[in-house]
């Protein structure tokens, strides 16, 4: 995220504050929705602000902090946020059963 801010002219610390400034106008939202507690978006702010040197810099492994880990699918191997692959394609038809005739 660093590079692509500074390809796009951008400040890595203007970078920080407007994901920090995004994260808290949504965690704002929810509090006020009664979604979460203050205490709880003031835990996970101040995990973001730990962590944000690492995100930026593409070095963080985890997630942010806001639920399952890269808010992708659970479990999932390549983390990209894609619904997992069928584990076996589903059987096709057998090539010896005809449709069903049509009724008129």
């Amino acid at each position: 995220l660093a590079d692509v801010a500074k390809a796009q002219g951008k400040t890595v610390e203007g970078l920080k504050s407007a994901i920090t400034d995004a994260a808290t106008k949504q965690l704002d939202a929810a509090v006020t929705a009664g979604k979460l507690t203050k205490d709880q978006e003031t835990k996970l702010l101040a995990g973001l602000a730990t962590r944000l040197d690492e995100i930026v810099n593409g070095t963080h492994e985890g997630g942010f902090g806001f639920g399952r880990g890269h808010g992708g699918w659970k479990d999932h191997d390549d983390h990209n946020g894609a619904a997992p692959a069928p584990a076996t394609p589903a059987p096709a038809a057998p090539a010896d059963v005809a449709p069903a005739p049509a009724t008129a």
